[in-house]
């Protein structure tokens, strides 16, 4: 067992698994950055970026997914941006509605 879980995951799941693991925080990325652009506040964004900064410095040195409470943490935040996402898409689109 390695202690970093991108050494761990290329070893145990190969190049597939890690470029896997590596787009569920592209799309993380992608939301936050939705986020930022989007709304009037940046607190979310800011929030979920140091969240997501601290878990993959934690990653680097200890087996953070392994682990069932950090991987409970990371899809409670990761579903809190999308929720947050998806309310802001419903206002653009209702927005976009009333010009047209």
């Amino acid at each position: 067992m390695s202690h970093n879980d991108f050494i761990e995951i290329l070893s145990s799941m190969g190049l597939i698994g890690l470029l896997i693991y590596l787009g569920i925080f592209f799309l993380f990325f992608k939301d936050i950055r939705f986020l930022i652009r989007f709304k009037n506040t940046n607190k979310v964004g800011a929030i979920a970026t140091s969240f997501i900064a601290g878990y993959l410095v934690l990653a680097m040195g200890h087996p953070a997914f392994l682990s069932p409470v950090s991987i409970l943490v990371f899809a409670s935040f990761q579903a809190l941006i999308e929720h947050e996402v998806n309310r802001v898409e419903s206002k653009i689109y209702e927005i976009n509605e009333g010009i047209d």
